[in-house]
């Protein structure tokens, strides 16, 4: 698990302010919230999956004696993220404790609130298997999945060179699978969660393949599954499919 704070903009100031961490409160933090994750979510939980950062607009909801309450982001698979609350509590004093300052052994407990364990999990869940190399089932040709993204590069090998003119009509065909894809998801019709936001050729000249990068945005695997699905369903002579994130 990692940790980072980013400037945030104070208006009342008209400037830029940080939130500074000590070092030995920066590792209590990681290893505190990280067991208490893999206790809420078992085996799925990975630390190197997740990034804990402070929310742009830092927002302290509670400084009493000894508790202090911060708003706060975790994020996990570098695009998702939920907001939670972080609290930490003095265990040897009765001050609150700075988070800038360096602190002792054994004198501080933190810990996350305020957050839904089950929408993280199903999250999580969902995409487990982009740390992994997976064969997707169900195609004419085959199709390799590789650790993906919300940007994802996708190949499309064929069983000879592409002419230009052919380039052409592959890239017409995939701008509209993600069109019909998008009108699906506003019409409210199942099966098409989110929107694909972009896509453009990267490379064809002349070779047996070409390469798209596609920006999938809020639609994830349901988004790439369903323009496999429409690559499969055509009669373009493809071989293979080679997927990976970028």
């Amino acid at each position: 698990m990692k940790f980072e704070t980013y400037n945030y903009w104070d208006y009342s100031l008209n400037k830029p302010l940080s939130i500074d961490t000590s070092k030995t409160f920066k590792n209590e933090l990681i290893k505190q919230v990280s067991i208490q994750l893999k206790q809420l979510l078992g085996e799925i939980f990975d630390p190197e999956d997740f990034l804990i950062i402070f929310k742009d607009f830092p927002q302290i909801i509670e400084n009493t004696s000894k508790t202090t309450v911060y708003q706060f982001r975790l994020s996990y698979y570098t695009h998702y993220a939920t907001d939670v609350t972080l609290h930490w509590e003095n265990l040897k004093g009765d001050n609150p404790i700075n988070c800038a300052e360096e602190i002792e052994k054994d004198s501080i407990r933190i810990w996350i609130e305020d957050f839904n364990v089950e929408y993280l999990k199903r999250n999580l869940i969902k995409y487990a298997y982009l740390k992994r190399k997976v064969f997707l089932d169900g195609y004419r040709f085959v199709v390799v999945v590789k650790k993906p993204d919300i940007d994802i590069s996708m190949k499309i090998i064929f069983d000879k060179n592409l002419s230009a003119e052919q380039a052409d009509s592959l890239e017409h065909f995939i701008g509209k699978s993600i069109s019909n894809y998008n009108e699906n998801n506003q019409q409210g019709i199942a099966g098409f969660e989110g929107l694909i936001h972009s896509f453009s050729l990267k490379e064809f000249k002349n070779k047996d393949y070409a390469i798209f990068q596609i920006d999938l945005g809020s639609t994830a695997d349901i988004g790439m599954k369903k323009i496999i699905q429409d690559l499969s369903d055509s009669s373009l002579n493809i071989k293979k499919i080679e997927i990976k994130g970028v």
